[in-house]
């Protein structure tokens, strides 16, 4: 039901943009049980279905984090930790000389 909803959402979304709008509209999901068991057998909690709960809430919940290769000098990229060497790669796999680049590098 969760990855339904999820789909759902993302589906009402891009409806929504593409008749114009520049907001995206609230929506509420709202579920109706009435299965044989007692209680609903599944998380209602998108996080609960991660392995580590309270990590994914802390990261996902995040909207995204912005590296723009353009504007960021390629030491600070590199300092990014595990990250860095592939943002280097994606700053210059576009340029005319990444060969001769990648070959110095």
């Amino acid at each position: 039901m969760l990855a339904r909803n999820l789909q759902y959402n993302a589906s009402l979304f891009l409806k929504h943009r593409k008749q114009g709008h520049k907001k995206l509209p609230l929506v509420v999901n709202i579920v109706v049980y009435n299965g044989s068991q007692t209680h609903y057998p599944y998380h209602a909690d998108l996080y609960e279905y991660f392995e580590h709960p309270e990590l994914a809430r802390s990261v996902m919940s995040k909207s995204y984090i912005l590296v723009n290769l353009a504007k960021t000098l390629d030491r600070d990229l590199l300092s990014h930790g595990l990250c860095g060497p592939m943002e280097l790669l994606l700053k210059r796999a576009g340029n005319v000389n990444f060969v001769s680049w990648l070959q110095r590098a």
